[in-house]
């Protein structure tokens, strides 16, 4: 019991300490970026256990592959750029049950829709979009509250990536 106890309390000082590393990382790459108009910024998440949602969170694609530039946070599920610019982001995503719909989110607006379905096997989904944003601007991908009777599948088959294509 003890043990337990000791083991959630650890875990949840990492993810503490995670989330306050992504926020100095992004401080100080904003710092960095600043007046450069030709700077890198590009990410690439993948997700490793499978995803029920209700949709009031970002689905947080926790396998981090590429984060130059440091605007993904891995424990919060999204995206805040670091300078101005035009993103491109995709997110592809498996369904093991049912169907899924997705939206990505930009300072919480919906901006584009995914869909998928299984119909004898999994079903794979997409949603990609280029938008133009501000530095601090967030993005991230939540599940359609009342449009999912599956779920997101893990095991690397889903992601969540983007890039800076211009300024």
């Amino acid at each position: 019991m003890a043990t337990e106890h000791l083991n959630k309390s650890t875990e949840s000082m990492v993810k503490n300490l995670d989330t306050q590393l992504d926020q100095l990382m992004f401080n100080v790459s904003s710092n960095t970026f600043e007046g450069s108009s030709r700077t890198t910024v590009v990410f690439s998440a993948l997700l490793t256990q499978n995803v029920l949602s209700d949709g009031t969170n970002y689905i947080s694609f926790d396998h981090v592959v590429t984060n130059i530039g440091h605007g993904y946070n891995k424990t919060g599920g999204f995206f805040t750029t670091p300078i101005d610019g035009f993103f491109m982001f995709t997110s592809v995503f498996l369904v093991d049950d049912g169907y899924v719909n997705v939206k990505l989110i930009k300072n919480g607006n919906e901006v584009a829709r995914g869909y998928a379905a299984k119909d004898v096997r999994e079903g794979a989904g997409f949603v990609s979009v280029i938008l133009n944003l501000k530095a601090g601007d967030q993005v991230g991908i939540k599940m359609i509250p009342g449009w999912i009777t599956g779920f997101m599948r893990g095991d690397y088959y889903s992601s969540f990536s983007g890039t800076r294509v211009g300024h």
